[in-house]
């Protein structure tokens, strides 16, 4: 029983050595605001694309904030929220059938399908704020 003790003790000691005891966070962190005509976006995501390997991060904004570790480079950015506007039909074919919620995209399409924002991430921790606007003035 000690022999197996031992083992289990050594192997625990050699894993928690090779790896490190501390949680791994690899790249900057960065964080910031995302706003929609000056109002926090209350739900979301952004996208964190690298220009140069193609490699998406996606993360949730929540109350207009967002926090997440990235490797340094330039990224594309692409800004995405969603609102009920109704409820449809799962099946058209039985309209009495079970309902799901209908959504729009309230980000314009400039900040996500055909995104012109991009970052560039150092190795210093960041704030990058996106004050987006639903139309040019």
């Amino acid at each position: 029983m000690s022999r197996i003790y031992t083992f289990v003790l050594l192997t625990l000691f050699a894993c928690l050595s090779a790896t490190g005891c501390a949680p791994r966070q690899d790249g900057t962190k960065i964080s910031g605001s995302v706003t929609l005509d000056g109002t926090p976006l209350a739900t979301g995501q952004i996208q964190f694309v690298d220009k140069q390997t193609n490699e998406p991060i996606v993360i949730v904004v929540k109350d207009g904030k967002y926090s997440v570790p990235l490797k340094p480079g330039t990224k594309k950015v692409m800004v995405t929220s969603e609102k009920v506007i109704g409820k449809v039909p799962r099946d058209p074919n039985e309209p009495n059938g079970v309902m799901i919620e209908q959504v729009e995209q309230i980000v314009p399409v400039q900040f996500n399908a055909k995104s012109t924002l991009e970052i560039i991430v150092s190795d210093k921790d960041e704030t990058h704020n996106f004050n987006l606007q639903s139309s040019t003035k």
